[in-house]
């Protein structure tokens, strides 16, 4: 751990801070977000330096601060005026992002090593507008998708949800899967699971899961003990449906010898589930773009 005096500690914290971006009247935008970007990547890692393994209530009074400071600048780059200097540039995505990551970063390391957050918990949950912002701003962004990913995280630790819009999170999201971007599909995958799960349905009605497959109109294919589906298993599905839960599973594990029984066992139950015909919609799309990808 890191010797710094508290004194030395807070010296660094305010310079840093008093170096975000001036935005109003800059003459140039993208020297001062390249600037707040350099920064922002330093504070969390000055915001817990010299902390033991419990905060304390100096520790918390810094990070109740830094994360103001940032959800103060997450405000100033909404203003109409700096959107249209931007212009819907990467600039100001990326800056968003990095901002909201080191946010949900600071947060989720306060709540693991405090147990006085009821703070912080307030801080975090205004956090859910720039958040929501972000995601549907730039949703094909790896900067972005991870940073609400992170945020999302967090506020599912406080039991809050990031918004209440799962279709149209879905509907935005599920073509990161196909990505060539392992990353993307990897953190699309996690912010995806941060909804609740859904429940099997008896039926889509107009969507037809098999009509492009090779087998014969009249193959059924049989449910086999160890490949995700126990023995004497009903073969109408019921309960919630977990099947987002196996492609993060299928996305986080190494690929290696090791893993390799594991790995098949699991994309076989992809694919037996989604012959099944009693996915959720949006599921159903999900898993055909993740195996795309």
């Amino acid at each position: 751990m890191c010797n710094v005096t508290a004194d030395d500690k807070k010296i660094l914290i305010d310079y840093c801070l008093s170096k975000g971006p001036c935005l109003k009247g800059c003459q140039s935008l993208h020297q001062e977000l390249t600037r707040t970007g350099f920064i922002i990547r330093m504070v969390p890692f000055l915001t817990f330096v010299g902390c033991g393994d419990e905060l304390e209530e100096g520790d918390l009074s810094i990070i109740t601060k830094v994360c103001e400071w940032i959800l103060n600048l997450l405000e100033e780059l909404q203003n109409d005026n700096v959107q249209a200097l931007t212009d819907g540039s990467e600039d100001i995505i990326a800056i968003k992002a990095l901002l909201l990551e080191a946010f949900g970063l600071i947060v989720t390391h306060c709540k693991d090593h405090s147990n006085s957050t009821k703070n912080i918990d307030k801080i975090l949950k205004k956090s859910k507008k720039y958040a929501n912002d972000l995601l549907f701003d730039a949703p094909g962004s790896l900067l972005g998708i991870k940073a609400v990913s992170t945020i999302a995280k967090a506020l599912n630790g406080i039991n809050v949800e990031l918004n209440d819009r799962q279709d149209e999170v879905f509907e935005a999201l599920n073509q990161n899967l196909s990505s060539s971007s392992h990353f993307l599909r990897l953190h699309t995958l996690r912010l995806l699971n941060t909804y609740p799960t859904r429940p099997y349905i008896v039926n889509h009605g107009d969507l037809d899961l098999t009509d492009d497959l090779d087998e014969e109109p009249s193959y059924k294919p049989q449910k086999k003990e160890g490949y995700g589906v126990s023995k004497g298993m009903s073969s109408s599905l019921n309960g919630r449906c977990d099947i987002m839960d196996t492609l993060l599973e299928i996305k986080e594990s190494e690929v290696n010898f090791q893993n390799e029984r594991v790995l098949s066992v699991k994309i076989n139950r992809v694919e037996i589930l989604g012959r099944s015909g009693q996915l959720p919609v949006f599921y159903a799309e999900a898993a055909a773009y993740h195996m795309f990808g």
